[in-house]
């Protein structure tokens, strides 16, 4: 039974109820590519998946618009896999469970997937659409956007005409951006060694911090769940007072680690263990981790990882750079430059620190993962660099964007902002491949994306389609 029925635009909401059910989360992609490809087919449209699983398709322009130069709609197929620390729920083979109150659209526990569902529907909705005045429509979908932009970097732009593209994967109706922040992963591998544990053994839980999206609520202040972690075990580490089992966090690397949990060794007295968590998550909850809590349980651990190990990968969690690192000059509100100690995973035989590093300036995104690199290898980690993407420069002489801020004033009475954003857009990828591109990104208000909190407005989806239909016809 569909939960989504009744809102508006129909189609929209239907296609999109259609993709949460499909699981799609980064890494994951094959079923939604081929779904998306049969749905396309099914309207007697052209439409082909690449060797990587992108989807790219042809519509022809309505009639006695053929023969006019064709505009490019583009979003990612993938979604962000975050959930509450309670909900039982399997990305790889759950649909998400949507749920609504008329006004907006969550999900039971989960990201939404709204980034990029909700793009995605709006293209497929048009598409779909026999009655629009429109030019001929190139749909590029792409893979694995939320890690690396590994679709965008295997589309071959060769097979597109268009030079005009319109990416629905922004999150603030009435704001275009025309131009976003580079952005690398870094992973920091540190090899482990175990002794036996002759100390009882808790698991520390911390947990319900905000988290977010990296690239969006950095400037936030919003605490990093590994970070804070790191450095509450680091302290009693230095007191002599616990040695470290295990460690894990965050889920992947875009988004603000929300919870961390680690198993230690100690002879403190779990009360105690206890309270000086608790002390944590009272710091926490005064710099606005409102919701912040800790769990802190006995566990059987018969091993420990060497002193050595516990110092270097703890030092180097505590060390990294992390948050912001730089504003703009020209434009102060906006940040050229962070970093997110993203995600935290171990093996028997090693430990895994990955990070997301942005900047809007080449230099500085580069001299930010030459600073990492140099602290990891001091600390005695392996590491691995991919998923390297440009920034996206903005460009003052975009006729596409005079034609968008037009028509956006005439439909709605207001001018809309164009601005620049730190978070990572596939339009770099493009504009490096066709120079030439003229790209504007758009989309409708959604909010703490990346997190069980994701939200989409739905009036605002209704206005921002209907613009999108608007737009074609006087494109």
């Amino acid at each position: 039974m569909s939960v989504l029925n009744g809102l508006q635009p129909k189609r929209v909401f239907e296609i999109f109820e259609a993709i949460a059910a499909i699981p799609h989360g980064s890494g994951n992609t094959d079923a939604i590519s081929r779904w998306c490809c049969s749905f396309i087919h099914n309207l007697g449209i052209k439409a082909c998946r690449d060797n990587v699983g992108n989807v790219l398709a042809y519509k022809n322009g309505s009639a006695g618009r053929e023969e006019e130069a064709p505009i490019i709609l583009q979003a990612h197929l993938d979604m962000v896999c975050e959930k509450t620390a309670d909900k039982v729920f399997d990305f790889t083979k759950d649909g998400i469970q949507v749920k609504t109150d008329g006004q907006t659209v969550w999900a039971d526990g989960t990201t939404l997937g709204a980034d990029n569902g909700i793009g995605l529907a709006m293209i497929l909705a048009v598409l779909e659409e026999t009655t629009l005045s429109h030019p001929p429509v190139e749909a590029v979908l792409t893979i694995d956007e939320e890690t690396g932009l590994e679709g965008a970097i295997n589309v071959d732009f060769a097979t597109l005409q268009g030079r005009r593209m319109i990416n629905l994967d922004s999150e603030d109706e009435g704001v275009f951006t025309a131009g976003c922040a580079g952005g690398v992963r870094m992973e920091a591998l540190f090899p482990l060694t175990f002794v036996p544990n002759h100390r009882p053994a808790y698991r520390v839980h911390l947990k319900d911090l905000w988290g977010g999206h990296s690239g969006i609520e950095i400037n936030q202040g919003r605490c990093n769940a590994n970070r804070a972690l790191a450095d509450f075990i680091l302290t009693l580490q230095q007191q002599n007072a616990v040695e470290l089992c295990s460690f894990s966090g965050g889920s992947v690397e875009n988004a603000i680690p929300s919870e961390a949990a680690c198993v230690i060794a100690t002879d403190l007295a779990e009360n105690h263990l206890l309270q000086l968590a608790q002390n944590l998550v009272k710091t926490l909850q005064e710099q606005g981790e409102s919701a912040a809590s800790v769990v802190v349980e006995a566990v059987s651990e018969p091993l420990v990882m060497h002193s050595d190990c516990t110092k270097a990968i703890l030092t180097y969690m505590t060390e990294s750079p992390n948050g912001v690192q730089a504003m703009c000059k020209d434009l102060p509100d906006l940040v050229e430059t962070s970093l997110n100690l993203g995600v935290v995973r171990q093996n028997e035989q090693t430990l895994s620190v990955l990070s997301s590093l942005r900047s809007s300036v080449e230099t500085e995104k580069q001299a930010l993962l030459a600073r990492l690199q140099e602290l990891a290898a001091q600390k005695g980690a392996d590491t691995t660099v991919s998923g390297d993407y440009p920034g996206w420069e903005y460009r003052a002489d975009s006729a596409l964007q005079d034609t968008m801020k037009q028509v956006y004033a005439k439909l709605t009475g207001n001018e809309p902002v164009v601005n620049v954003i730190h978070a990572g857009l596939e339009c770099g990828l493009f504009c490096q491949k066709c120079p030439e591109l003229d790209a504007i990104s758009m989309g409708p208000n959604m909010k703490n994306v990346h997190t069980p909190e994701e939200r989409v407005e739905v009036a605002s989806v209704a206005r921002i389609y209907a613009f999108l239909v608007s737009l074609l016809e006087q494109l």
